[in-house]
């Protein structure tokens, strides 16, 4: 009896491979037929118009203006004209608009002036309008009616250097200048004209100093200044 063939491993290993039952795929599940094809979009054409076609009638206050506006916000000025400032010129107001009355013979027209007066003034004015219930412009017209016939010798005693007696040598002290404030007072055209002739013909450097003065004596008169030794 022949002896059988003894096979290998390898040999053994690929007959056993070749006798192993293929795996079974799983079926997909059928999906719904879904359509690509988009259904065309019809065309639609304007009916034929009866008239040509003619431009929008212009909005109410078009007429009289070109394509460019001339009011601000509307479009570019026109040619050879500025843009608008947004402000009508020629109505004056305030300051300027009193002193155009004044020179134009109003002169009942209060005009706004500022005065730059001493800061040690200021608390003094405030005191006195206080107790004599009158306002900046009345305190500074008072004191002027007052005293303007004593200008120039209210301003040489302020120019004077003062004296400060010692044992053996005096000490001369030079005149302080203050720091000024302003003040607003409001005169009328007439109150003006009769001021600045009053400045005129003293030795006041301005018209701030010539009030500075006067007030300075109106309320050391008053007894709210302490006169200076």
């Amino acid at each position: 009896m022949a002896t059988p063939k003894r096979r290998s491993l390898r040999e053994r290993n690929l007959e056993a491979i070749a006798d192993a039952p293929t795996p079974l795929r799983p079926v997909p599940e059928p999906r719904e037929a879904t359509s690509t094809t988009t259904a065309p979009t019809p065309t639609t054409h304007p009916s034929p118009s009866s008239s040509p076609s003619s431009p929008p009638s212009p909005g109410p206050g078009a007429a009289g203006r070109g394509a460019g506006s001339d009011q601000a916000g509307e479009g570019p000025a026109r040619a050879g004209r500025p843009a608008p400032s947004g402000r009508r010129r020629g109505v004056r107001k305030g300051r300027d608009g009193a002193a155009q009355a004044v020179k134009a013979g109003a002169t009942g027209t209060a005009v706004a002036r500022i005065l730059y007066l001493p800061e040690d003034l200021l608390e003094p004015m405030r005191v006195y309008r206080g107790a004599e219930g009158v306002t900046n412009t009345q305190l500074a017209l008072r004191a002027l009616n007052a005293h303007w016939r004593h200008i120039d010798e209210l301003a040489a005693r302020e120019s004077s250097t003062r004296v400060v007696p010692g044992e053996l040598f005096d000490e001369v002290l030079p005149t302080v200048r203050q720091a000024r404030r302003q003040v607003e007072i409001t005169p009328t055209g007439a109150q003006l004209e009769v001021i600045e002739t009053t400045l005129a013909g003293t030795t006041a450097r301005d018209r701030s100093h010539m009030f500075a003065l006067a007030i300075r004596q109106l309320l050391t008169d008053a007894g709210v200044i302490t006169p200076a030794t």
